[in-house]
């Protein structure tokens, strides 16, 4: 047994959360700051509220890329770590190869069908004919980097399964640490607009893998990796996709709502709506993206020890992730209902007409906010426990009632009607998560375990 098992499983609940989850919030919070910086650069620098909107016409595509990235590394965490609290550690080990040989082949057809039908695949997604260009332009440069992105999202999830989250969230800041002055030599020195934006991000991205890539070779990782690890085996790379379905199936979800807030705002012939869109979006994932850091800091906890039998500790660290969660959401709803202003005007002039429609919509999408935390983490305790069927539903309901709503609100009260489809679907996500836990305690009862909550 290696110091990081024992960590996982002896250390204090409180002390092995924060250690897990601090990193790994630091980091999702410094790259949601990235993109807050990128969409300021490129709204106040270059192309203005048409530059916001077109590399927001094309998220569909970066989250598509982030979503099977997400699906590999968080399935193939679950699982590493579950087999290693097992004693299992050349499955283990198998596992990471396999994450890594799939991550590459999801990378290179991506870039392949996006790069070959760049331009249909904008007009698909929303972007109208004013913004076409400069989304395409974004889209090409960005897929260049595609490899890299998967890679390095992938490892970083898999390097904190493994129980190492400082380096996970070193691999993660190091990419934005160099993002945000690569955006500024590219967009503001160099005039390169969108294409330099999307530059910085590949470049960002690579250089977070290699520091990755020299981990591993480190005699301090855990990882085992030999010829062996990379053969590609049915049953492993249906063990990483089913685990790791739900992290996919969010990212997915949100490519259709995306696609359809996109063609809605199309219809309206006004593209300033997709910009108020960007700005909204970047704005609620500075606050959100912090909690997918406790998510994934939960997952090796909760596998290690569940894989262990210590169910005692894995009702402990749900409640704990749970009170932590939504303390931060509190917080952060404090933060934009008293600051919405302020924080819509570093991307919109006050002066814009659009300036109080984004106002008003922000503080319209983060009504529930409160209840963000717990509606989050599930997915992580779900994915950690091995119920798939709960992490997935718990996924599903509530983006697709998002979906629906939106298409339903906006022909009743149009854009705000949107905007009202968030809460809307906030609440009954909240209330399904409750029922899900009770329904998951019915099937696991005859372990001896089951899931307590605050």
């Amino acid at each position: 047994m290696n110091n990081r098992e024992i960590m996982l499983k002896n250390s204090s609940i409180w002390k092995l959360l924060l250690k897990m989850s601090l990193p790994a919030m630091g980091a999702y919070l410094m790259n949601a700051l990235y993109n807050v910086v990128d969409a300021g650069f490129i709204a106040n620098q270059v192309n203005g509220i048409n530059g916001l909107a077109a590399i927001t016409a094309v998220m569909p595509i970066y989250l598509l890329i982030i979503g099977i990235a997400s699906m590999l590394g968080v399935g193939g965490a679950s699982l590493y770590s579950r087999y290693l609290g097992d004693g299992e550690k050349e499955k283990a080990n198998n596992i990471v190869g396999n994450v890594i040989v799939l991550s590459i082949i999801f990378g290179v057809i991506i870039t392949i069908i996006g790069y070959i039908f760049s331009q249909q695949i904008c007009l698909l997604f929303g972007a109208s004919q004013n913004i076409i260009d400069i989304a395409e332009v974004y889209l090409k440069r960005l897929l260049l980097g595609c490899i890299f992105i998967q890679l390095s999202i992938a490892l970083t999830n898999l390097i904190r399964g493994e129980g190492n989250a400082i380096i996970a969230m070193f691999s993660m800041i190091i990419g934005s640490f160099f993002n945000i002055p690569l955006d500024y030599v590219f967009v503001v020195l160099l005039k390169k607009g969108v294409q330099g934006a999307a530059s910085a991000t590949v470049i960002g991205n690579f250089i977070s893998l290699l520091f990755m890539i020299v981990y591993i070779l480190n005699k301090s990782c855990t990882f085992k990796l030999t010829k062996s690890s990379f053969k590609l085996k049915a049953n492993y790379i249906i063990e990483i996709l089913s685990c790791g379905f739900a992290s996919f199936l969010i990212q997915f979800l949100s490519i259709i709502f995306m696609t359809e807030f996109n063609i809605i705002i199309k219809s309206m012939n006004d593209s300033s709506y997709l910009a108020i869109a960007g700005v909204i979006i970047r704005i609620t994932n500075l606050f959100n993206l912090p909690l997918l850091g406790i998510m994934n800091g939960i997952i090796p906890i909760i596998g290690y020890n569940y894989g262990a039998k210590l169910f005692s500790r894995v009702n402990e660290t749900i409640n704990k992730s749970i009170l932590f969660s939504t303390s931060i959401c509190f917080i952060s709803f404090t933060i934009i209902m008293i600051f919405s202003k302020q924080i819509v005007g570093l991307f919109i002039s006050d002066t814009e007409n659009i300036y109080n429609v984004a106002v008003k919509g922000l503080r319209i999408v983060s009504i529930l906010l409160p209840t963000a935390g717990i509606q989050i983490i599930s997915a992580g305790i779900f994915q950690s426990l091995g119920k798939i069927k709960e992490a997935a539903i718990s996924v599903i309901f509530k983006n697709i009632l998002l979906i629906f709503l939106v298409g339903i609100l906006y022909k009743m009260y149009g854009f705000y009607g949107i905007l009202i489809a968030f809460p809307i679907s906030d609440l009954f996500g909240f209330v399904l998560i409750l029922m899900l836990i009770k329904l998951c305690n019915t099937s696991i009862k005859k372990n001896n375990f089951a899931l307590s909550t605050i």
